[in-house]
């Protein structure tokens, strides 16, 4: 409210009963409008006030009492205590202060009967606020307006608490006026005002028009119960009975419930069920309104859907009432809504800085209320405030406050509901943290790339199989959402691109086939889900020889233009089709273009540009343009490095790609040699020289490979060994040579030479090894003392002739290489020295 501050005056202090709250928030709302400054216990009292102590200051404080008269007011101890008060001849210094505002039909006895009432009741609005603002006046003379404004004005005035007027006008909702109320109605005065949300509201109208139970669901602080609000508010009229249960705690859920039958004629000890039945024997219109139900196994079993006219309202952060009822999720608001909000609650706010406000927090309903609240009250302009929020983002979501919802902020909604979920299923706690850092969703194969790399122990036994994975997702989501919601058909896409990485073409185009026909039913031929479909068809028919993107190609740039992503896309598909069928002239027609415009569109840096880059790489070797080809190669192998990390399946490819441009002679194992020449004379190879190959002579995914790998090194290394970094995939092993070599004393110069990197790559990257780089550089330290104690000795050993070494030339380095990596040089005597291997 806009007082209440100790030690500073109040115009008007507004007592009332509980039945009597509407009438007393509306009487409130009409002065504060008129410039005065009020306080009602229902909105200044917090949990932990001494309410005695409260009282004696506010009716000292405060120039005029008025007491809110009611049924229950005449009937409660409380608030003859409130009033009493404010006759006392301490407090009244000879002027009338106490006045009296009737809500009902009762007459008054006693004490207060003896003043003349406002009456209000069978007024109308404006006679009620005339009334009532006259008998004001005529108390204690006209209203005094604080500096720089007058009464009928909207500038600021300072309030008790150190907040103006406006600032607080401009956030609260306003107050129904009671005389336009049904007879029976507890809903909640909105916190703050509504704004936006009008094809929500628009969903819900609809969905309450049918009957039965109707779930508004929602993440916390998305504005499930303020829609709600907003929704009964706006259909008052239409209601003769209107009940608001708290239903968070679903064992109170009767007892609330059964306050209302006294109100029907009832005993007070009626049952819930006798209530509702009451409600639907009185052939009236009723709502009953459930707010933060936790889901519809806990609903109460007396509760049913009306007979009659009757209503049922939840609001719920459960998901799953598809069977229950009717459900409507508000969803984040639209940009233009946030903006919306934040100039209702901040007028001078640009707009230009709302909105990226509102991109900062996600269009969430709760954290933009929170900063407008922490603006305002900071007396900071909104691009500071938008500066901190990009900077500190976990310091400044913790600080303020929402309206309404005392001590949660956006940084502390969640906590509660994650502790809940860490408890009931930890791997979806541990998933849910994972997915936060990412922007929309998280991508399957980020999931499953290096599953050992994830905490928790059950979502890492989840992500090392995909296929489950990706199987549990879609089938999660079309019994939540039905098999034709959108998000069905994206986790059964996704599903789709798990078996196409995995070889298992057959089984791809059968999916991908089914979900483009659901596509094109549900959202039609130009929807950009379709097209995707389209495309993914397109790509897996192609991998079997049969696809054909050019349809696509066209319609993509038609409907989205030709810089588009998607666009963009597709024609690296059909320049890499054309690149394999050996129509080089037609690949480099579409590749060209391509790279062109994906750097314009999406940076030199992002993965697409350098697959792009990597593709036409490819092309221009194919038409025989060697020097083209080789800069391109460099330029996507460096940019994949630098953006995707040595490890990404991509930066293989390029340096597979790369190398296949240079000859190095390298020093290979004689008996891995051997091995190597056994599989060749007993395998062969395909026809580009692979040594592996899948079912259908193609190339063997690289899930399956590592999936050999795990098996291979669970036999072979110990525990430690398997925990090193450089055994986590086939291809460190290549670190692990390359280490070998800088363990076992090579020269940079040299391992840079036979590795194709460089100096800087072979020192940050390769300078480590599986086990035993503290013993090598060990005996290392020990050979060098040996060597200055024997240079030493010389002198005093002259006469004896020549000194013998200690340690032989190659001892220090065979020995400390042969213990310090079994894994790479075995510990038994060499053969000679091997062929040198062409690569």
């Amino acid at each position: 409210m806009t007082g209440g501050g100790d030690g500073r005056a109040l115009d008007v202090f507004v007592s009332c009963a509980a039945d009597g709250l509407g009438w007393a928030e509306w009487i409130a709302g009409a002065l504060e409008s008129a410039g005065h400054r009020v306080t009602l216990g229902a909105w200044d009292v917090v949990p932990g006030t001494h309410r005695v102590s409260w009282l004696d200051g506010v009716t000292q404080r405060a120039r005029r009492t008025i007491a809110v008269v009611s049924d229950g007011y005449l009937d409660s101890p409380a608030a003859s205590a409130e009033w009493g008060a404010a006759w006392s001849p301490r407090v009244m210094d000879g002027e009338r202060r106490l006045l009296v505002a009737r809500v009902t039909d009762r007459s008054i006895p006693g004490l207060l009967g003896q003043l003349v009432p406002i009456d209000l009741v069978g007024r109308s609005p404006l006679a009620a606020r005339a009334l009532l603002l006259a008998a004001v006046r005529g108390e204690a003379g006209p209203v005094e307006a604080a500096p720089g404004r007058t009464p009928s004005t909207v500038g600021p005035v300072e309030g008790g608490e150190g907040r103006s007027l406006p600032d607080q006008q401009a956030i609260r909702g306003e107050a129904v006026f009671p005389g336009e109320l049904p007879v029976v109605w507890n809903v909640p005065r909105p916190s703050a005002r509504f704004v936006g949300r009008a094809r929500a509201l628009g969903r819900l109208d609809e969905a309450m028009s049918g009957g039965g139970l109707v779930a508004v669901t929602g993440l916390a602080g998305v504005g499930k119960s303020s829609l709600a609000v907003e929704y009964v508010h706006r259909q008052r009229m239409g209601f003769d009975a209107v009940w608001w249960v708290p239903a968070g705690r679903p064992e109170l859920v009767g007892e609330r419930v059964r306050v209302l039958a006294p109100a029907l004629g009832l005993p007070r000890d009626a049952e819930p069920a006798a209530v509702l039945a009451r409600l639907d024997a009185a052939d009236g219109r009723w709502l009953l309104v459930l707010d933060d139900a936790a889901g519809p196994v806990e609903l109460p079993g007396w509760l049913r859907t009306s007979t009659g006219a009757g209503r049922i309202l939840v609001t719920s952060r459960a998901d799953d009432w598809e069977d229950a009822g009717v459900v409507v999720p508000p969803g984040p608001l639209e940009r233009s809504e946030s903006v919306a909000l934040l100039a209702d609650r901040l007028p001078a706010v640009d707009r230009a800085v709302a909105g990226r406000i509102a991109g900062q927090l996600g269009d969430h309903p709760l954290a933009l209320d929170q900063a407008a609240h922490r603006i305002r009250g900071a007396r900071a302009p909104a691009e500071t405030y938008l500066a901190a929020l990009i900077d500190r983002p976990a310091v400044v979501l913790g600080q303020g406050e929402v309206p309404g919802r005392p001590g949660v902020t956006a940084a502390t909604l969640w906590a509660e509901p994650l502790r809940r979920l860490d408890a009931d299923a930890p791997a979806a706690g541990e998933l849910l943290r994972l997915a936060a850092h990412g922007d929309v969703s998280m991508p399957l194969p980020l999931l499953t790339a290096d599953p050992e790399a994830i905490g928790g122990g059950e979502l890492r036994a989840a992500a090392a199989d995909p296929f489950d994975l990706a199987e549990r997702n879609a089938t999660d989501r079309e019994r939540l959402l039905g098999p034709d919601h959108p998000d069905t058909l994206t986790s059964r896409e996704t599903l789709a691109r798990a078996y196409q990485q995995a070889g298992h073409i057959d089984h791809v185009q059968d999916l991908f086939a089914q979900n483009l026909t659901d596509r094109h039913r549900t959202l039609g031929p130009d929807h950009p889900a379709t097209l995707e479909s389209r495309h993914r068809l397109g790509a897996a028919l192609d991998d079997a020889g049969r696809g054909d993107v050019r349809p696509t190609l066209t319609d993509r740039e038609r409907l989205l233009g030709a810089d588009h992503p998607d666009a963009l896309n597709t024609r690296h598909q059909l320049a890499a089709t054309y690149r394999r069928i050996g129509a080089t002239g037609d690949a480099l027609a579409h590749a060209e273009p391509t790279l062109a415009a994906r750097e314009r569109v999406l940076g030199a840096d992002h993965p697409q540009t350098l697959d792009s880059r990597h593709q036409l790489g490819l092309t221009y070797r194919q038409a025989g343009r060697v020097d083209e080809a080789t800069r391109e190669l460099r330029q996507a192998l460096a940019g994949r490095e630098r953006v995707l990390g040595g490890n990404h399946p991509s930066t293989l490819d390029s340096t597979h790609a790369f190398a296949k441009g240079e000859v190095r002679s390298v020093p290979l194992n004689p008996r891995l040699v051997a091995i190597l020449r056994r599989h060749v004379d007993t395998f062969g190879v395909t026809a580009d020289g692979r040594l592996f190959r899948s079912g259908k002579d193609g190339p063997v995914k690289a899930i399956r490979y590592l999936a050999r790998w795990r098996q291979a090194r669970e036999i072979a290394l110990t525990p430690a060994e398997q925990a090193s970094p450089l055994a986590r995939r086939p291809y460190h092993l290549r670190h692990a040579a390359v280490s070998g070599w800088l363990n076992a004393g090579v020269p940079v110069t040299q391992v840079v030479e036979w590795a194709g990197r460089s100096v800087r790559v072979c020192l940050l990257v390769y300078a480590k090894c599986i086990s035993g780089q503290d013993e090598a550089a060990r005996r290392r330290i020990d050979a060098a003392l040996a060597a200055e104690e024997a240079t030493a000795e010389a002198p005093m050993a002259a006469d004896a002739g020549p000194s013998q070494p200690r340690l032989s030339h190659s001892q220090p380095e065979t020995a400390g290489l042969d213990r310090a990596q079994p894994d790479i040089v075995p510990a038994v005597p060499e053969p000679p020295p091997g062929p040198e291997l062409e690569l």
